[in-house]
Protein backbone atom coordinates (compact mmCIF):
# COMPACT_ATOMS: atom_id res chain seq x y z
CA UNK A 1 0.00 0.00 0.00
CA UNK A 2 2.72 2.55 0.94
CA UNK A 3 4.55 1.81 -2.28
CA UNK A 4 1.54 3.20 -4.17
CA UNK A 5 2.03 6.72 -2.80
CA UNK A 6 3.44 9.49 -4.95
CA UNK A 7 6.85 10.90 -4.07
CA UNK A 8 6.59 14.16 -2.14
CA UNK A 9 2.93 13.67 -1.25
CA UNK A 10 1.50 13.34 2.27
CA UNK A 11 -1.30 11.03 3.26
CA UNK A 12 -3.46 11.00 6.39
CA UNK A 13 -4.32 7.46 7.38
CA UNK A 14 -7.66 8.34 8.90
CA UNK A 15 -10.93 6.49 8.94
CA UNK A 16 -13.36 9.26 9.82
CA UNK A 17 -13.45 12.90 8.79
CA UNK A 18 -13.28 14.90 12.03
CA UNK A 19 -12.58 18.44 13.04
CA UNK A 20 -9.63 18.86 15.40
CA UNK A 21 -12.12 19.85 18.11
CA UNK A 22 -14.04 16.59 17.65
CA UNK A 23 -10.80 14.56 17.69
CA UNK A 24 -9.57 16.30 20.84
CA UNK A 25 -12.97 15.66 22.43
CA UNK A 26 -12.69 11.94 21.67
CA UNK A 27 -9.16 11.84 23.15
CA UNK A 28 -10.38 13.67 26.28
CA UNK A 29 -13.21 11.16 26.76
CA UNK A 30 -10.83 8.20 26.29
CA UNK A 31 -8.29 9.47 28.82
CA UNK A 32 -11.01 10.58 31.25
CA UNK A 33 -9.98 14.23 31.18
CA UNK A 34 -12.07 17.35 30.63
CA UNK A 35 -12.05 18.93 27.21
CA UNK A 36 -9.09 21.35 27.10
CA UNK A 37 -10.02 25.02 27.10
CA UNK A 38 -9.12 26.96 23.99
CA UNK A 39 -6.69 29.83 24.28
CA UNK A 40 -6.62 32.87 21.99
CA UNK A 41 -4.81 32.22 18.71
CA UNK A 42 -2.34 35.06 19.26
CA UNK A 43 -1.38 33.59 22.65
CA UNK A 44 -0.85 30.15 21.08
CA UNK A 45 1.35 31.64 18.36
CA UNK A 46 3.37 33.56 20.95
CA UNK A 47 3.87 30.41 23.04
CA UNK A 48 4.95 28.49 19.94
CA UNK A 49 7.45 31.19 18.96
CA UNK A 50 8.85 31.25 22.52
CA UNK A 51 9.22 27.46 22.64
CA UNK A 52 10.90 27.44 19.22
CA UNK A 53 13.31 30.20 20.31
CA UNK A 54 14.22 28.28 23.49
CA UNK A 55 14.74 25.10 21.46
CA UNK A 56 17.16 26.87 19.12
CA UNK A 57 19.15 27.94 22.20
CA UNK A 58 19.44 24.32 23.35
CA UNK A 59 16.22 24.10 25.35
CA UNK A 60 13.54 21.40 25.22
CA UNK A 61 11.76 20.52 22.01
CA UNK A 62 8.64 22.68 21.44
CA UNK A 63 5.38 21.11 22.57
CA UNK A 64 3.38 23.30 20.19
CA UNK A 65 4.49 23.95 16.62
CA UNK A 66 3.34 26.51 14.08
CA UNK A 67 2.02 23.62 11.96
CA UNK A 68 -0.09 22.24 14.81
CA UNK A 69 -1.51 25.68 15.51
CA UNK A 70 -2.35 26.14 11.83
CA UNK A 71 -4.20 22.83 11.66
CA UNK A 72 -6.12 23.41 14.88
CA UNK A 73 -6.97 27.06 14.22
CA UNK A 74 -8.17 26.86 10.64
CA UNK A 75 -10.96 24.40 11.30
CA UNK A 76 -9.36 21.86 9.02
CA UNK A 77 -10.68 18.33 8.93
CA UNK A 78 -8.61 15.24 9.40
CA UNK A 79 -9.61 13.67 6.11
CA UNK A 80 -8.28 10.34 4.91
CA UNK A 81 -10.00 10.42 1.52
CA UNK A 82 -6.72 10.91 -0.37
CA UNK A 83 -5.21 7.82 1.28
CA UNK A 84 -8.35 5.81 0.48
CA UNK A 85 -8.39 6.97 -3.13
CA UNK A 86 -4.67 6.77 -3.95
CA UNK A 87 -3.42 4.07 -1.59
CA UNK A 88 -6.49 1.92 -1.09
CA UNK A 89 -6.29 2.52 2.68
CA UNK A 90 -9.22 1.30 4.74
CA UNK A 91 -9.00 1.46 8.54
CA UNK A 92 -9.34 -1.77 10.48
CA UNK A 93 -10.73 -0.12 13.62
CA UNK A 94 -12.79 2.94 14.55
CA UNK A 95 -11.24 6.24 15.62
CA UNK A 96 -12.33 5.53 19.20
CA UNK A 97 -10.60 2.13 19.17
CA UNK A 98 -7.47 3.63 17.59
CA UNK A 99 -7.32 6.29 20.33
CA UNK A 100 -7.77 3.63 23.03
CA UNK A 101 -4.99 1.49 21.51
CA UNK A 102 -2.70 4.51 21.21
CA UNK A 103 -3.31 5.44 24.85
CA UNK A 104 -2.51 1.89 25.92
CA UNK A 105 0.71 1.96 23.88
CA UNK A 106 1.78 5.32 25.31
CA UNK A 107 1.06 4.07 28.84
CA UNK A 108 2.91 0.79 28.19
CA UNK A 109 5.95 2.72 26.99
CA UNK A 110 5.95 5.07 29.97
CA UNK A 111 5.05 8.11 27.87
CA UNK A 112 1.73 8.70 29.66
CA UNK A 113 1.10 8.02 33.31
CA UNK A 114 -1.67 5.57 34.07
CA UNK A 115 -4.30 6.70 36.52
CA UNK A 116 -4.34 4.62 39.68
CA UNK A 117 -7.82 3.39 40.45
CA UNK A 118 -8.76 2.91 44.08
Amino acid sequence: MCEDGRSGERYLLAGENLTMEALIGKVAVTVGAPMPKAIPLNVARLLSAWQTFRFKLGGPEPKVTDSAIAVMSLGQFIDGEKARRELGFHPEVSVDEAIARALKWFQGNGLVKSEKKS
